[in-house]
């Protein structure tokens, strides 16, 4: 055995973890745990807003007051920024994965320009 066996065993050992794993596969693996994390709530969320859309259809929706019909619609506002905002992480990663990731800037790039310009232009 070579000089350099013993210490990688000893920085092995060292990990608080105990995995055998360079940095760039810890990044990796952790990456994917973490859309993992977001399929799993995107989907809870999904279900959970879909069961808050169906409230409307209940006989009983026409009998809450104003106040209730307006915190039902900021609950609905929030559901629907929730499930965006956890549908967009998975969204974007499987639209660059194995792709070049100019495609993903592009996609998202231009409508924000054309907004840009879109407002631009009504104002002069």
């Amino acid at each position: 055995m070579g000089r350099g066996a013993p210490e990688a065993a000893h920085d092995r050992d060292a990990r608080p973890d105990g995995r055998d794993e360079t940095e760039d596969e810890r990044a990796d693996r952790r990456w994917g745990e973490l859309l993992q994390e977001l399929r799993v709530a995107q989907t809870g969320m999904q279900i959970l807003f879909g069961f808050l859309l169906a409230v409307v259809f209940q006989p009983r929706f026409t009998e809450l007051n104003d106040v209730d019909h307006a915190i039902f619609v900021v609950t609905v506002g929030f559901g629907a920024a929730t499930v965006g905002a956890l549908i967009g992480p998975v969204a974007l990663h499987r639209l660059v994965s194995g792709k070049a990731v100019w495609i993903a800037a592009w996609w998202f790039a231009i409508p924000l320009w054309a907004r840009h310009r879109a407002h631009r232009m009504s104002r002069d």
